[in-house]
């Protein structure tokens, strides 16, 4: 990278992430906390995005709790939703719900899908019953939240 900024360093962290490369994500993310500069809250997105898609649960709690504790960030909806939906898609839907009830922001439509849509592959239906119901009172028009609930009540 001829320029290296947080902005560059965003851009490659993430669009690794994006293109499937979460491997390349996390070590660009490594690289640049190595580098001097300082990360920032769309970094760290990205991270715990990758973190998600790897199964990297212990990683990804890592990276949460330095976002504040090492970083001095704030930790956004997004980064909640990102640990919502990496712990989810673990199979540790009780404690992707904890996190979910006791964020800090209200939950949004990307927490409770991720919920939703972990319920339906791991076939526990208790999670998603609810998670169903917040999506569609967000969004009662919302034909995924329909599709998805539909698999969790054909596999309880």
């Amino acid at each position: 990278m001829p320029e290296r900024s947080t902005v560059s360093w965003s851009c490659l962290i993430e669009s690794s992430v994006l293109a499937g490369d979460w491997r390349q994500g996390l070590e660009s993310f490594q690289e640049l906390n190595c580098s001097g500069l300082d990360s920032n809250d769309v970094c760290f997105l990205a991270a715990l995005i990758a973190c998600g898609y790897g199964g990297l649960v212990h990683r990804g709690w890592q990276l949460f709790a330095s976002l504040s504790g090492d970083f001095g960030l704030s930790a956004r909806p997004e980064h909640y939703s990102a640990m919502v939906g990496l712990l989810a898609r673990a199979g540790e839907l009780d404690r992707a719900e904890e996190l979910s009830v006791t964020m800090p922001f209200e939950a949004h439509g990307p927490v409770w899908r991720a919920l939703l849509g972990a319920s339906s592959v791991h076939q526990v239906g208790r999670y998603g019953g609810a998670a169903g119901k917040q999506m569609l009172e967000l969004d009662p028009g919302n034909a995924e939240a329909f599709v998805l609930l539909s698999r969790v009540c054909t596999s309880s």
